[in-house]
């Protein structure tokens, strides 16, 4: 592992900036990344005073898409319900340790700040980890058409953070992604 940023935040302080520009400039090693290879962002914020909770779920599944190192920079003592639920997320931590060990990219970008960012997940399934990200302030409804992302037929999904299987979605994908959040996908044939 290595670190790839600065500090994410200031000891006892999460700022969103920061953690979006550590975000940034970690996605700019991703080539170099993979089985043992692991770029370093630096720790998780989850839980720390100065970002909401969909800012939280964002940082886990961006580090997670990133195949970063999953280090908590909270009080773990006196972390509240919510912040054990983020850390805890069996299906993200997966993503994040997956065997395939390759880093998401920036797969699209739309207007005003809103990403889709992809992972190849091991497997027989051909799988990918998908996080659809809304930088900005408000909450925006997300259209992704799989042929955009190179899925060219349909696909079977679940979302991570509900723990719900969506079914078999033909052609495209629609959901709305809150202010600074995300809604994190597993795609497969």
């Amino acid at each position: 592992a290595w670190r790839s940023t600065g500090d994410v935040g200031d000891p006892g302080h999460a700022d969103w900036n920061r953690i979006l520009g550590n975000f940034d400039q970690n996605a700019l090693h991703a080539a170099s990344g993979g089985r043992n290879h692991w770029s370093d962002p630096d720790m998780l914020e989850v839980g720390v005073p100065g970002i909401n909770a969909n800012e939280e779920r964002a940082m886990f599944s961006l580090w997670a898409i990133s195949a970063a190192p999953l280090w908590a920079g909270n009080d773990l003592v006196s972390m509240t319900a919510e912040t054990q639920e983020i850390l805890t997320n069996r299906e993200v931590i997966a993503v994040d340790q997956d065997a395939l060990g390759q880093p998401g990219t920036l797969v699209l970008q739309g207007p005003a700040g809103v990403q889709v960012w992809a992972r190849p997940l091991a497997g027989q399934d051909s799988a990918q980890a998908l996080v659809l990200f809304n930088r900005t302030s408000e909450q925006v409804k997300m259209s992704l058409k799989w042929e955009d992302i190179g899925i060219y037929h349909e696909a079977q999904v679940r979302d991570l953070w509900s723990h719900m299987d969506l079914g078999l979605i033909p052609d495209k994908y629609e959901t709305n992604v809150p202010a600074h959040g995300v809604v994190m996908l597993r795609v497969s044939r």
